[in-house]
């Protein structure tokens, strides 16, 4: 919640802001600042778990058609939310769209130029979940995966990764757009994480689910490329595989 109230939230006529507060172990007042916001409502939950969280706020009556997963310490930018409501609106084909972010003013990932298709995105792009939007009816029955993500028992990422999947499956179109949604000046899961063993088991996990046939042959491919010696990337990859296959995670996904 500190880190909430540091970040920037334009207020617009357009925009509504729902937090979801998880206080598993405490009670806390609601800070004075954003009881003071009339575009701002929080609801509270005393559980666990970063999906767990999203699932709240998903599940959480609400009017608005457009949703746009947040994170805590994202300043946001008026133009860039302003730009991503125009594009649902210039392409009402389109029902995921996912669009950029900077780090310290540089884009850190390979967006390409223009406009692209979910299905086939820029080489190296992938989603990071306070990129993606979506309208609230394509994504009716859906919700985030409670064994991913921060705060679960074993696979501590890929969340947003497989809801994307999930509703692209769904035979949703996904555009990829070139609007700056807004900064975030710190490092993301993946960007810190990335040469964790625990990452890298959860890595292994969630690629079985989206290539249920080449993921073996995908993990040689990243092994290597990783920085990491290629057996030890392995070694942890598979394991998180093997986790996902034997335990049926994606079973029903």
């Amino acid at each position: 919640m500190e880190r909430l109230l540091k970040a920037e939230h334009p207020q617009l006529a357009e925009v509504t802001w729902l937090v979801s507060w998880q206080l598993p172990e405490e009670r806390a007042e609601l800070p004075e600042a954003l009881s003071r916001r009339s575009d701002v409502e929080v609801i509270v939950s005393h559980d666990r778990g970063l999906s767990v969280n999203r699932n709240h706020a998903l599940a959480h009556p609400c009017a608005a058609p457009l949703v746009l997963i947040g994170d805590d310490d994202v300043d946001y930018s008026e133009q860039g939310l302003l730009g991503l409501i125009s594009e649902f609106e210039a392409h009402p084909e389109v029902d995921v769209i996912c669009g950029r972010y900077t780090c310290r003013g540089e884009y850190v990932k390979p967006y390409g130029s223009g406009y692209h298709s979910l299905r086939k995105a820029p080489f190296g792009w992938y989603v990071t979940s306070f990129e993606l939007a979506f309208r609230r009816r394509a994504a009716e029955g859906l919700h985030f995966h409670e064994l991913l993500g921060i705060g679960a028992p074993c696979l501590i990422a890929g969340e947003e990764t497989v809801f994307l999947e999930a509703m692209l499956r769904r035979g949703s179109e996904g555009l990829l757009v070139p609007v700056t949604i807004g900064a975030h000046d710190g490092s993301t899961t993946g960007e810190r994480m990335g040469r964790d063993p625990r990452f890298l088991f959860t890595h292994g996990a969630v690629l079985t689910y989206l290539h249920p046939r080449s993921w073996p042959l995908r993990l040689m491919v990243h092994a290597r490329r990783s920085p990491l010696p290629a057996w030890q990337y392995l070694r942890h990859t598979f394991a998180g595989a093997r986790y996902a296959l034997r335990m049926k995670i994606f079973s029903g996904w």
